[in-house]
């Protein structure tokens, strides 16, 4: 004899898409997964996520879990691409833009210049 099983088994869909712009989506909410994982792996709890991301529910968090999990190597080899590439870009803005050592501390000087000349 079976036992009747008083709940649906299903096949979940994959907790990740891909847009058409390329980034790397949650099914469902749509929230990047760089992002989740950058809080994630800087020690957010799930229902810190939750509040981080309310376009998430529970159980989406924990399926994004567990596929960093069951893919641990890949996605972090993919996150270390993305940083790669950020501090390229970084450094590609700087060498075109370099930053202005001391540029807060000039602004500061002439606020202050101006306040004094022109007391309100």
């Amino acid at each position: 004899m079976t036992t009747a099983i008083p709940f649906c088994v299903a096949q979940d869909p994959p907790p990740l898409r891909v847009r058409e712009d390329g980034e790397v989506v949650a099914s469902q909410s749509g929230a990047r997964y760089d992002y989740f994982m950058a809080w994630y792996l800087r020690g957010d709890t799930p229902e810190e996520l939750m509040e981080a991301l309310p376009e998430l529910s529970r159980g989406e968090i924990d399926r994004l879990i567990g596929y960093y999990h069951e893919h641990q190597k890949d996605v972090d080899a993919w996150l270390a691409e993305i940083d790669r590439e950020e501090q390229e870009a970084i450094r590609k803005w700087e060498e075109k833009f370099p930053p202005q050592v001391g540029l807060r501390a000039k602004l500061e000087k002439r606020l202050a210049e101006m306040r004094a000349t022109h007391p309100d």
